[in-house]
């Protein structure tokens, strides 16, 4: 006798739509092996429930082919789509001014791109779920909003908040020491979209820059100048150059071979 068995019935997930970026399990039943195809994104194209994480923006349809405890073989797909990439936007960059003939020490935010947001960290915010908090930072802050739209796909966006305060000291070290031949950094306070500019200009990577880089070939001490709506004001940092070892070399000699 002959027996036919039946092909095995595969139970797989149904076609669905996903948000970018996010990850959804398979599913499926009827066979005791299996193998997915194609294995783009799968953490286990062997197993029977795999989970995907397919890059978006196309389309893709998974494949699954189960093999039951006869071996007999039977495949089914699943199709999977994608809304659109949201676009949350958290707003340029911006400032406060801690200048008391210039006071402004709050700023209002504004995301857009989503239905609802939270903002973090919530320090200086005057709300964290709305879309337009002000901003009253003490210190330069870097906001994150976590913005949803109205598919439920979310994505991160970040704005920062310089504070600007004529009181500061911009540069935070009062001298760096170097080798000579060497180039160093220093730490200077981020003052955002401000203009800077070092004298001297000479042995800098970019006097225009907020921290560029220092070579000088003897000690020199550089003063930048900031400015901005807020305030103008200077600081300085001596850069030490300490010179480079000075090697003792015996002069070359020559003996014949056998003295000492």
């Amino acid at each position: 006798n002959i027996t036919v068995h039946p092909l095995p019935n595969i139970n797989i997930s149904n076609d669905t739509t996903i948000c970018p970026f996010t990850s959804l399990q398979l599913y499926s039943h009827g066979g005791t092996t299996y193998q997915w195809s194609p294995t783009t994104g799968l953490n286990n194209p062997t197993g029977s429930s795999p989970v995907a994480t397919p890059p978006p923006p196309n389309a893709i349809t998974y494949t699954v082919t189960a093999t039951d405890a006869f071996q007999c073989v039977n495949s089914d797909s699943v199709r999977i789509t994608f809304f659109p990439i949201p676009h949350i936007n958290a707003g340029p960059d911006t400032s406060v001014c801690l200048n008391p003939g210039n006071f402004h020490p709050s700023v209002q935010l504004q995301a857009t791109g989503g239905v609802s947001y939270v903002w973090n960290p919530s320090t200086g915010l005057s709300s964290s779920t709305i879309s337009n908090p002000v901003a009253s930072p003490t210190t330069n802050t870097t906001y994150f909003v976590l913005g949803t739209d109205a598919n439920g796909c979310k994505l991160t966006d970040s704005v920062s908040v310089f504070v600007l305060d004529p009181n500061l000291n911009i540069i935070v070290d009062a001298s760096k020491e170097i080798c000579q031949g060497d180039t160093d950094y220093v730490n200077v306070i981020n003052q955002g979209s401000s203009n800077y500019s070092w004298n001297p200009t000479q042995f800098l990577t970019d006097p225009t820059l907020l921290s560029p880089g220092f070579f000088p070939p003897d000690t020199t001490n550089y003063i930048i100048t900031i400015s901005n709506y807020c305030y103008s004001k200077s600081d300085s940092v001596l850069i030490v150059v300490h010179p480079l070892p000075q090697l003792g070399l015996n002069p070359l000699d020559s003996i014949c071979i056998g003295n000492s």
